[in-house]
């Protein structure tokens, strides 16, 4: 590594560092969670200072590969949590999977419906479709079914992150208490974010976002390429 290259490294890794711990003060001292999210912040705040360094997206990827890296053990870092809460799963069994299950099917459902009712591009509609999984695994699906990944990567982002703000509101609305159910609720319906969000509840939460998180992403992957497949076939 040249000293070029350790000199972008050390600057945007510690820029995007520095951003993000700004940003979630920002949301914690707001109270607004809808308004100021630490993600919406940050990403803002980093294509604002790229636009005024000059800075191709492209070096930036490179300058925070370390950053990407950390990324594979924080994910299987979840695993902890839901070991940890494997001996009350088993005690709810399908209490707790049928719900994710349900929630797998329905999400892709909705989407159709609307975009029926509005007639709108087969295309754009493959790419929203997923939108309720994770990244990896929507744009795989996507791809498979005739879809944009690059829209769908998008459309997953905004899912999650419109998961986190409003969960807030719902479970209150809701009377939601129980950290097993916010933690069903934010995996299913937030995919990562929200898993990343359970982390902020409790432990218990955590492991049960991660449960659904990961029940969810498989049922609905298969659930439309399937469909895709005897749709095409017919």
């Amino acid at each position: 590594m040249n000293i070029d290259m350790l000199a972008d490294v050390l600057f945007w890794t510690g820029a995007t560092l520095i951003v993000y711990a700004i940003s979630v003060k920002i949301c914690q001292l707001s109270k607004i969670l809808g308004l100021f999210h630490p993600i919406v912040f940050s990403v803002a705040a980093l294509y604002a200072l790229l636009r005024f360094t000059e800075t191709p997206v492209e070096q930036y990827i490179q300058g925070t590969k370390g950053l990407s890296w950390l990324l594979l053990p924080a994910t299987i870092a979840l695993a902890v949590p839901f070991y940890n809460q494997l001996s009350l799963l088993k005690q709810l069994g399908a209490k707790v999977v049928i719900p994710v299950l349900v929630g797998g099917v329905i999400a892709p459902l909705i989407c159709i419906g609307i975009f029926y009712a509005f007639a709108m591009d087969n295309s754009i509609m493959a790419s929203v479709l997923t939108k309720s999984i994770t990244t990896p695994l929507a744009i795989e699906t996507t791809s498979i079914i005739g879809g944009q990944p690059s829209v769908a990567a998008i459309m997953v982002i905004i899912t999650g992150l419109f998961g986190v703000m409003v969960c807030g509101l719902v479970f209150t609305v809701l009377n939601i208490k129980n950290d097993v159910f916010k933690g069903l609720a934010l995996g299913t319906a937030a995919h990562a974010l929200g898993t990343a969000h359970a982390a902020n509840l409790s432990d218990k939460a955590t492991g049960f976002a991660t449960l659904a998180l990961c029940i969810n992403g498989i049922v609905t992957s298969i659930f439309l390429t399937v469909g895709y497949w005897i749709t095409t076939g017919l």
